[in-house]
């Protein structure tokens, strides 16, 4: 079985709302490696549209191949797939957008777990993100950086 995308975030899912955001929108001038992506969730949280907030403890991020741009031989991506996990134990997932050097916004969030010990999330979530990421990476880089 091919695994895509929709592996990494699809399990028991329950909507939490429609986007999630984090500073404001800027020129979408910047593409972050997968890793600035994930220090950006770990390091800061996530605000939910409510205003809340969730700090997040562990995050897999994997850029869509058709929003990629090669720079010095290092793979950068505008869209990326992220599962997160937070302090508490719950489990959600969204697409995030990049929108400037220090600022993206979020949507499509979900909970797809409610809760989840940080062992169980890495061992299913890091392989299931290695996997679509590898699985990614076969597919070049399709975007033109402006």
């Amino acid at each position: 079985m091919r695994i895509t995308l929709a592996t990494l975030a699809v399990a028991a899912v329950a909507t939490l709302g429609t986007a999630a955001s984090s500073t404001a929108a800027t020129t979408n001038n910047w593409y972050w490696t997968p890793g600035a992506c994930k220090s950006q969730l770990q390091s800061y949280g996530v605000q939910i549209n409510d205003g809340r907030w969730f700090n997040v403890a562990k995050a897999f991020c994997v850029g869509y191949y058709n929003h990629c741009w090669v720079s010095n031989g290092v793979r950068r991506y505008k869209v990326f797939a992220t599962v997160m996990r937070s302090r508490d134990g719950v489990v959600r997932a969204m697409q995030m957008t990049v929108t400037g050097k220090h600022s993206w916004s979020g949507g499509k969030m979900k909970i797809i777990e409610p809760y989840m010990s940080l062992g169980d999330f890495n061992y299913r979530y890091g392989s299931a993100a290695w996997a679509v990421a590898v699985d990614q990476n076969e597919g070049g880089c399709f975007d033109i950086h402006p």
